[in-house]
Formats: C-alpha cells, structure tokens, sequence
C-alpha cells in the first residue's frame, strides 16, 4: 500500500512540478543565448563613431546582466516554488478536508509520513537535475555561441593547477568535500521534515490560521537553531590562533573551521530530521479535529 500511496503522492506533484521544471531547462538556454549574444566581440570598424561603440558597449552590459539575472531569478523562484508545491501537498491532503478521505485509508499516519517525505524527496532531487541541466546550457551555450569557449579551456588547461596545493592541503580540502557532499544529502531530508513538522504544528495549535502559526514555528526554530550554532562555533574557535604570516598555517586553519562549522551543521541537521520525523509521526497518528 505505501508503494500506491508513493505512485498517487508522485502523480499529483507532476501536474505542476513538471511544467516548472521544463521552465528551468528552458530559461537555462534562453539565458544562455543572452550570454552568449552579450559576450560577442563587437569589432568597431575604422568608420564607426566613439558613440556608437559606447552604445554598443552599453547593450553588451545590459544584455550580459539581463541574462544572470534571468537565470538566477529562475533558478531561485523555482528551488521557492519546489518547496511550496511539496509543503502544499503535505497540508492539503491531510491537514484540511481531503485529510477525511486520505485517513479513512487502510494505512496508517507513519505510512502517510513516509510516502509523503520520498515523494517530495525525488522532486527535490528532480528539481536539482533541472537546476544543473540549465547551468550546462547556460554556460554551453553561452560560451559556444560567443566562440570564446575553446579559449577559456586552453586557459584552463594552462594552468598548473596541482602546483599550488601541498600535499596536506589537499588532504584538508578533500575532506571538506565528503562534507559537503553529505551536507546535500541530508538538505532535502532536512527541508521535507521540518516543514512537515512545522505545518503539522501549526494546525495542531490553531485550525484558523495553521499557515502563520507554521510560519511563526518555522522562523523560531531557525532563529534559535542559528543562535546555538554561532555560539557552539564561537566557543570551538576561541582557543585557536593562527600565524597570519604562514600561508600554510592560515590555510590550515580555514579549512579546520570550515570543517568543524559543516560536522555540527551535519550533526544538527541530523538531528533536527529525527526530531522532525517524531513530531509529525507522533501527530499524525494521533486523531486529528480535521475542519
């Protein structure tokens, strides 16, 4: 039953998550062409006024600027819309009427929970496939279309770029990168639950307006989880000097707090989607006043 339960949670998120994130894709290119028709060289002729090549430099600017601007409003509204869309499922199918039909199911609020949170976790995934395919066209695209793409490669290739790290840097820097990829892993977990619970709160609490009483839960805990890792990180980095004339010391001990920062972020995060889950669990499987 939790795998039907998946498949209808699935097929109703793709009526509006699939058109969003062909949006993505597109306005990936489109950017890509605007960044590539900016980049063109404008060769000035031997006939051609100062004033002209002023405005033509203008419009590269504009055209070049319109272009990031594009993709990052895009990028950006849709990673919102992404997140509202799976919240808004979650609240409407089991926090207002239709919460009727869905807990007169054979399964139970756990089974609700799980389906929900895998659902809302491959779009996530979906969403961030969506976000890389329009950067690839942006920058293949752009770069292509401007002819300069085979330019920057060679640059690239110039450079000796294993030259500039010691062995110990690198040591240091490839750790953070395990880090950081556990970090995205845990993202989408830790986005889909807290929201859950902070919804799941608010309804609890007041049937009148659950979405500001969300809000109100969701900003709090933010603001307090934020408060307690500044001052967990203050009280780790206060017994720790740095030799600011040794490069390799500053670099040392860059990395050894961009470190320690991202293992308690991991371990709050970690955390916070157990509590998360166990919240919403525990009131689901409670009888809901659903009005």
């Amino acid at each position: 039953m939790l795998g039907r339960l998946i498949k209808y949670d699935l097929r109703a998120l793709s009526r509006t998550l699939i058109p969003i994130l062909c949006i993505i894709i597109i306005a990936g290119v489109i950017a890509g062409l605007l960044f590539g028709f900016g980049l063109r060289p404008i060769v000035a002729s031997e006939n051609q006024q100062p004033e002209d090549a002023l405005v033509s430099s203008a419009m590269i600017s504009i055209t070049i600027m319109l272009s990031i601007l594009l993709i990052a409003f895009v990028v950006g509204g849709a990673s919102i819309a992404v997140q509202i869309i799976v919240m808004g499922r979650f609240y409407t199918n089991l926090l207002t009427n239709e919460g009727y039909l869905s807990f007169t199911l054979p399964v139970t609020g756990t089974d609700h929970l799980v389906s929900k949170t895998l659902s809302g976790l491959i779009w996530y995934v979906l969403s961030a496939v969506a976000v890389l395919l329009a950067g690839a066209s942006f920058i293949l695209v752009g770069f292509g279309m401007s002819g300069i793409g085979s330019e920057i490669i060679n640059a690239v290739d110039s450079i000796d770029i294993a030259g500039y790290f010691t062995q110990e840097l690198t040591e240091i820097f490839s750790g953070q990168i395990l880090l950081i990829a556990i970090q995205l892993l845990l993202s989408p977990f830790y986005s889909i639950l807290f929201g859950y619970m902070c919804l799941t709160i608010g309804y609890k609490v007041s049937h009148k307006h659950p979405i500001l009483v969300a809000i109100g839960v969701y900003m709090g805990v933010s603001l307090l989880l934020s408060s307690v890792l500044s001052t967990v990180m203050t009280l780790t980095s206060i017994n720790t000097t740095v030799n600011n004339s040794e490069v390799f010391e500053a670099f040392t001990y860059i990395g050894q707090m961009t470190s320690n920062s991202m293992i308690i972020n991991i371990c709050v995060s970690v955390v916070m989607c157990v509590v998360s889950f166990l919240v919403t669990q525990r009131l689901l499987t409670k009888k809901f006043d659903l009005v």
